[in-house]
């Protein structure tokens, strides 16, 4: 579809003649969590980005990856920025997807521990809570578990304990000693006692947590149109991580995390630090061995998934042609 518009990317006409409006064609996209992470999706929609690159996107929240899947299948949306697990649980029953790009590399978690835990040495024989098994936390812990020569159904002991914020309870509580988060770390878990022991992204464990992903009949019709949408989120990148656009990118993170701009302003700040600094790329590609990683933790609970190679879920080729003709680094608006 495509619909008429006034796109603020052509300059006012100082001899008095008016142009015609670009034409957008018109998509749903959707987002699967209120996280930071989604956030330069957020910032390209706030500052038309999207209109900039022909594109009238209408942004919706979906908070089911499942769910956001059965939208790319009925059409409902045309590109969706979700779990892997997700896209890989849907491969492999069949559901013809490819990953055209992710939002940050590694997982996207901290490991945080009581007192006693000083050391990573010290988990040996220890509690370490996870949100539920099989999901991405919990093959968080068990990665970790493994990089440093741990046995993960041996040496420590994981243990189902909810939400990030319930598992913080349980530590203090002492009913776990350890768990993963989502950084930053929340500042009212410090206050109880619970520390940062380290990053699980320091360690280079693979994985792709979050994808941007397309039905492949829509990606072979509309590949246009898939590309602009890349390119958006490509000079979204960029703008994010110029640190003079720090104000506006907070004051956009802000409002889709209900949060206030001044009154949050440091947990705010501590977010936008962590993604333009760490864990936000000019190139978002997606990593074939953080896919298959994703494939070998689904396969552990849906053997139809062993089946599955990571390259064919795979395609790069818009993010490498954005990179050939210099349009990674984006405009500085």
């Amino acid at each position: 579809m495509v619909m008429w518009a006034v796109s603020t990317a052509w300059p006012a006409s100082d001899t008095g003649r008016s142009y015609p409006p670009l034409p957008l064609n018109v998509i749903t996209a959707s987002y699967a969590a209120v996280s930071q992470s989604y956030s330069a999706v957020w910032v390209a929609k706030e500052l038309g980005m999207f209109e900039r690159n022909g594109l009238g996107v209408e942004l919706v929240f979906i908070g089911s990856g499942a769910t956001n899947i059965q939208g790319l299948i009925n059409n409902n949306v045309q590109i969706a920025v979700t779990g892997a697990a997700a896209i890989v649980s849907a491969a492999a029953r069949g559901v013809d997807l490819v990953m055209v790009g992710s939002m940050y590399d590694g997982m996207l978690f901290d490991l945080i521990a009581d007192k006693s835990i000083t050391a990573t040495s010290d988990l040996r024989g220890k509690k370490i809570g996870i949100s539920r098994f099989g999901g991405s936390s919990h093959y968080a812990v068990v990665a970790m578990a493994k990089k440093m020569d741990l046995d993960p159904t041996k040496d420590v002991i994981i243990v189902q304990a909810g939400t990030d914020r319930m598992r913080a309870g349980a530590i203090v509580n002492g009913a776990i000693h350890a768990t993963v988060v989502t950084p930053p770390v929340d500042q009212k878990y410090k206050a109880l006692g619970i520390h940062k022991l380290l990053s699980i992204k320091d360690l280079g464990i693979p994985y792709v947590n979050d994808a941007i992903v397309v039905n492949r009949g829509y990606y072979r019709e509309n590949r246009t149109i898939v590309r602009n949408f890349l390119r958006a989120l490509v000079e979204s990148f960029a703008f994010y991580k110029n640190s003079s656009n720090r104000d506006t990118v907070i004051k956009v993170m802000a409002k889709y995390l209900a949060l206030d701009p001044g009154r949050d302003r440091e947990v705010l700040s501590e977010m936008y630090d962590l993604f333009a600094k760490e864990y936000y790329r000019k190139l978002p590609l997606v990593s074939a061995a953080g896919v298959k990683a994703v494939i070998d933790s689904v396969a552990e609970g849906d053997l139809q998934a062993k089946h599955l190679a990571a390259e064919k879920l795979i395609d790069n080729s818009i993010l490498r042609e954005l990179e050939k003709t210099g349009s990674i680094d984006g405009p500085n608006r």
